[in-house]
């Protein structure tokens, strides 16, 4: 959808971001997981960095197996 341009990092609400939260941390619950959050429109260096180091194979399988990522627009 944000693609589409219909969730415009500008027009996304701090009540849209909480439902986003909310159904993670029901999900995680299930999973015996915590919530990581990140931000996608933030785009500022230590977003990118950390990113980045998610994707390392030494951190993806501990962040995959003690996490549940939550991308939040």
């Amino acid at each position: 959808a944000r693609k589409r341009g219909e969730l415009a990092p500008e027009r996304i609400s701090a009540g849209f971001a909480a439902a986003i939260l909310w159904q993670a941390q029901q999900q995680a619950a299930q999973a015996k997981k915590k919530v990581l959050v990140s931000y996608s429109s933030d785009g500022c260096g230590w977003c990118k960095r950390f990113a980045a180091w998610t994707q390392r194979p030494a951190a993806k399988p501990l962040l995959e197996r003690e996490f549940a990522l939550v991308v939040i627009p």
